[in-house]
C-alpha cells in the first residue's frame, strides 16, 4: 500500500494534477453555489409549510387561550412534517437528478481541458 502511495506521487507530483488554482477554485464554488441552490429547492416547500402551520398555531392561541397548543401543536406539525417529506420526495428525486447531471458536466468539462 505503501509503493502504491509513493508511485502515485511519482505518476503526479505535488501540485501537478494538471488543474490550475484558479480552475480549482471556480470548480469548487460553483459545486457550493448548485449544492446550495438545491438544498434551498428541496427544503423551501417544507420551510413554508412548517411557517404557516406556526403562524396558524399561534392565532389559534390568541383567540382560543383556553385551548393547549402544546399538545395540539406538536400533533400538526408531525402532520405537517410526515405529509411534506411524502409530499418532498418527488422534487427530491428530480432536483438531485438535475444536480447529479449538472455535476457530470462540470466535472468532464474541468477534466478535459
Amino acid at each position: 500500500m505503501l509503493n502504491a502511495v509513493v508511485y502515485s506521487y511519482q505518476k503526479v507530483p505535488l501540485g501537478g494534477g494538471g488543474l490550475s488554482p484558479e480552475v480549482m477554485l471556480h470548480t469548487t464554488i460553483g459545486s457550493l453555489d448548485a449544492s446550495f441552490h438545491a438544498a434551498t429547492r428541496v427544503a423551501m416547500p417544507a420551510l413554508a409549510a412548517f411557517f404557516i402551520a406556526t403562524l396558524t398555531a399561534g392565532l389559534m392561541a390568541r383567540s382560543m387561550p383556553q385551548m393547549n397548543l402544546m399538545t395540539v401543536g406538536i400533533a400538526v406539525h408531525l402532520l405537517v412534517g410526515f405529509v411534506m417529506v411524502g409530499a418532498g420526495l418527488t422534487g427530491w428525486a428530480a432536483v438531485s437528478r438535475e444536480s447529479l447531471f449538472q455535476m457530470f458536466r462540470e466535472l468532464g468539462r474541468v477534466l478535459s481541458g
